[in-house]
């Protein structure tokens, strides 16, 4: 959650405001029930930020990445990350490779090397020249 001040503290306080989040997200959903007025009309992380920074809204749901990755490109943006935890909004996303006529033995050894990168430290340290924060999976 981004917003340009820290003034909302919890669901409660985005009451107050309309929240621009990703459209068909489960997000939207959870917020419905929790009636937060929502915008939906954004269906990229950039959208929904420059949506706050416009004030079109005054707050936004974001993914980690993408807020990091907008202020990489851009510069700060001038918002906040607002400590509300969003957690079980569902929002995150796998990334997958597809290897075609692949064997066992061969996506076995792909998975460890994936593994090995992220044990070294290797995919931290890329993700980080682009201000992207690496979390590591739980294999």
């Amino acid at each position: 959650m981004v917003s340009k001040s820290n003034k909302y503290k919890d669901f409660e306080s985005l009451k107050a405001t309309h929240v621009a989040v990703p459209s068909g997200s489960y997000a939207q959903v959870i917020f419905n029930q929790m009636k937060v007025p929502i915008w939906v009309r954004f269906l990229t992380d950039e959208d929904i930020i420059n949506a706050v920074r416009e004030d079109e809204a005054g707050a936004g749901l974001v993914t980690r990445t993408g807020f990091e990755w907008y202020e990489f490109v851009n510069g700060s943006s001038g918002l906040v990350k607002l400590d509300i935890d969003v957690d079980n909004f569902e929002l995150d996303a796998d990334i997958g490779m597809l290897l075609r006529s692949a064997d066992q033995p061969a996506l076995l050894a792909v998975e460890q090397a994936l593994k090995a990168m992220v044990d070294d430290g290797f995919i931290t340290r890329a993700m980080k020249k682009y201000g992207i924060t690496h979390h590591p999976p739980k294999w």
